[in-house]
């Protein structure tokens, strides 16, 4: 039996290493050198080391979780006491620390003892059968708890394959096990109908796209084999045809050919590959609108839905494709339905775009254009009623009393200067509170400050939205220059989200996960944090990686044409398939590993951005049934 929940989270670890770190750091002073070195360096004030010290608490924590599923053996020689050397020896010091404090077993124990399990203690507790789809790739630790299932029960992996024989890359392979490299040129063999040299699965001497491209899936399978999973041949079609994208595909088809068909001219009208390099994103969304259009018009059976964009930054592309999709120039189609999906939340959701505004407002100088910003957002105009002819008074007003930063004089000295409420919000707003209640004309002046005579009448309504805000913002921003325990940032969270966040249908769904993701600071990383106080930075970082994390907006792959990320495990089948902003240094996409990162070289089945966006663009090219479209900016 496992725990009822993993305490190994990243988010978990985090804030218990941050817990643990301080009391180390004292008590193992030698071990912990380099880390307190790391955090004394370039540190501007305790909330600056509080921030620095918890990021890299998260990143520690990342490496951690990398551990526990590409690197379980080093766990566990951390447990059995076989530290890493000097210089990387808090590391394993930590974990041991971070493992008392959990006191629950982690991944690569439990596994460890799953391999050792003769029979389930609970057979019927087990699916009657297990299928996994649509995976290009796992860590071998899971593939471990797959075989250990697969022993008792039927076991299905349903993965992409190019062609009807076993591709590998064989020469590699000479570490591991003689018996999968003559399994693999035994298997080879039979499917192919002639007998299969060594060197023809080797890279250098098969297939170039296949060696060069599809290092992640050549990987997967030989775990696969390692386990001995036992292949079912299925009925591979061939592709036909003679455009350059059935031949290419063709080409990978016959995994041990060397070089593609007979070199053919292109022909005038094949447009089944194209590649377009373009001066900016902008015009690479109005080239890949313009050449939709074409397709649409030339055949008629091709539908919005049978088209697939996909593109390495969606968040950079949104604005261009809504500006070229959404309003079509003249002589074109009126209506363009398409789907924009995998945007970020902070993007796609006003009320978390808000959230993380306001955060940011409270560690800013509270400028009259970032007030400004706020009450123009479309949280703020909902939840005080504010129309655009309200804005536009504000905006009159504030340039009018010489309302320049600085929520007050008290503000203002946090920032290093005088402590003066002159051009503060405060002062603004005594100006136009007096005004209400006397008029200057530009003469009389009531203890030090003059009177701002245009708050009367409907203005007076207007002022009080104004003040409303302005003071809601000095409260909480009060709290917020403080640093404090999780729990108190919770009920700071709470007192914003209820000032700010409107009660609407439309806000209740994004509502409902920022009060999920503040409540979980509470009860489940607040005990974890102990009596640790941090300040506002450090509460925007751990909301940025829980709430701003890419998930899926929209909907994907529905009656419109889809714009979506270039994601691991994409190998959908599309008419037509585009990729754009396919620009070098985009893609792929480059793997940075900290510099206390202990996995060393790269091993088969380690995750890397790189090999991932290589595969993933192989897996593109297999899947485009007639067209394949791609562009990047060249020029």
């Amino acid at each position: 039996e496992g725990p009822p929940k993993n305490p190994y989270t990243k988010e978990g670890m985090a804030w218990k290493i941050f817990d643990l770190l301080p009391r180390l750091m004292k008590t193992e002073e030698s071990v912990f050198g380099p880390v307190s070195r790391y955090l004394e360096r370039d540190s501007e004030g305790a909330g600056s080391k509080a921030d620095r010290a918890f990021r890299l608490c998260r990143q520690v924590a990342t490496l951690y979780d990398s551990y526990q599923a590409y690197r379980p053996e080093m766990i566990i020689q951390w447990q059995e006491g076989r530290l890493p050397d000097e210089t990387s020896r808090w590391q394993g010091v930590l974990w041991l620390a971070l493992r008392r404090a959990f006191e629950q077993e982690t991944l690569p124990e439990l596994v460890q003892k799953l391999k050792g399990v003769g029979k389930p203690v609970d057979e019927d507790g087990l699916p009657e059968r297990l299928s996994v789809f649509g995976i290009s790739t796992l860590p071998p630790i899971f593939l471990d708890v797959l075989q250990v299932y697969g022993s008792f029960r039927p076991l299905r992996i349903y993965a992409l394959q190019p062609a009807p024989v076993m591709w590998g890359e064989v020469e590699s392979e000479k570490t591991l096990q003689r018996r999968w490299k003559d399994r693999a040129l035994e298997r080879a063999k039979v499917q192919s109908g002639r007998p299969i040299e060594e060197e023809e699965l080797n890279e250098e001497r098969g297939n170039p796209l296949i060696g060069s491209l599809g290092r992640t899936g050549r990987e997967f399978f030989n775990l696969l084999v390692d386990r001995d999973a036992h292949d079912e041949p299925l009925n591979f079609r061939e592709p036909v045809g003679d455009s350059l994208l059935s031949r290419l595909q063709r080409w990978t088809f016959e995994v041990f050919s060397a070089q593609p068909d007979e070199r053919k001219p292109l022909a005038e009208d094949d447009e089944s590959v194209v590649i377009n390099s373009c001066h900016s994103p902008m015009r690479e969304a109005e080239v890949l609108r313009d050449y939709l259009l074409r397709r649409f018009a030339a055949d008629a059976t091709l539908r919005p839905r049978d088209v697939l964009v996909m593109m390495p930054d969606p968040e950079g592309y949104a604005p261009y494709l809504r500006a070229t999709f959404g309003g079509m120039e003249e002589g074109m189609p009126d209506y363009f339905p398409f789907s924009i999906v995998d945007r970020e939340p902070r993007q796609e959701s006003p009320v978390v775009d808000c959230l993380f505004d306001l955060l940011e407002f409270f560690e800013g100088r509270a400028t009259n254009r970032e007030v400004l910003d706020l009450i123009d957002s479309t949280i703020f105009r909902v939840k005080f009623e504010l129309e655009d002819e309200d804005i536009e008074v504000f905006r009159d007003w504030i340039l009018a009393c010489h309302a320049h930063w600085g929520l007050n004089g008290e503000h203002r000295e946090r920032f290093g200067s005088v402590k003066s409420d002159e051009h503060t919000w405060r002062h603004a707003l005594d100006r136009m509170a007096l005004g209400f209640c006397m008029r200057s004309n530009d003469e009389r002046i009531w203890d030090g400050i003059m009177p701002f005579d245009q708050i009367e009448g409907e203005n007076a309504h207007r002022f009080g939205k104004l003040f409303k805000v302005v003071n809601s913002l000095t409260k909480l921003e009060e709290i917020a220059s403080k640093e404090q325990t999780l729990a108190s940032w919770v009920d700071f969270l709470g007192k914003l989200t209820d000032e700010f966040f409107p009660l609407t249908n439309e806000t209740l769904m994004d509502r409902r996960r920022v009060r999920k993701e503040v409540m979980a600071l509470l009860e489940e990383y607040a005990p974890l944090a102990g009596k640790s106080v941090v300040p506002l930075r450090v509460i925007r970082y751990h909301l940025s990686n829980v709430l701003d994390v890419g998930i899926s907006q929209g909907q994907f792959l529905s009656s419109g044409v889809t714009f979506c990320g270039l994601r691991p495990m994409r190998s959908v089948n599309a008419r037509v398939i585009c990729l754009i902003g396919m620009d070098d240094g985009a893609f792929p996409r480059h793997t940075r590993k900290p510099s206390f990162d202990l996995s060393g070289e790269r091993r088969p089945g380690d995750r890397s951005a790189r090999e991932d966006d290589r595969y993933l663009f192989l897996e593109t090219l297999w899947c485009a049934r007639e067209h394949l479209y791609l562009s990047y900016v060249g020029q």
